[in-house]
């Protein structure tokens, strides 16, 4: 028997690596949960756009008022342009926030 064996240095030093590889184990975990759960978030913030972008704008090109009007090759334009206007100007509000909270 060794000299650290026979005071335990060995056994601790066994510990201290099974700690180590457990604590690494737990780090890698964490960083998948909060990778998960932030996948999540813009998950759902996405699918609220998509919410909010169609019922915006089948209000707008779709309105009651036209209910009972068939519908035309160039009534599927409106939904694509409203779509591109809305998703521009969201980028546009996102730069000028980003660019205040830089001041």
């Amino acid at each position: 028997m060794g000299l650290l064996s026979w005071f335990g240095g060995a056994e601790k030093a066994v510990e201290k690596g099974s700690a180590d590889r457990i604590s690494e184990r737990h780090a890698t975990q964490a960083d998948a949960v909060q990778d998960y759960i932030q996948s999540q978030f813009e998950k759902a913030y996405h699918d609220g756009i998509k919410v909010k972008i169609t019922e915006k704008c089948f209000e707008k090109c779709f309105s009651l008022n036209n209910y009972d009007k068939k519908l035309d090759p160039a009534d599927n334009q409106c939904p694509a342009l409203c779509c591109d206007r809305y998703l521009d100007t969201m980028e546009q509000v996102r730069r000028v926030l980003a660019q205040r909270n830089r001041r």
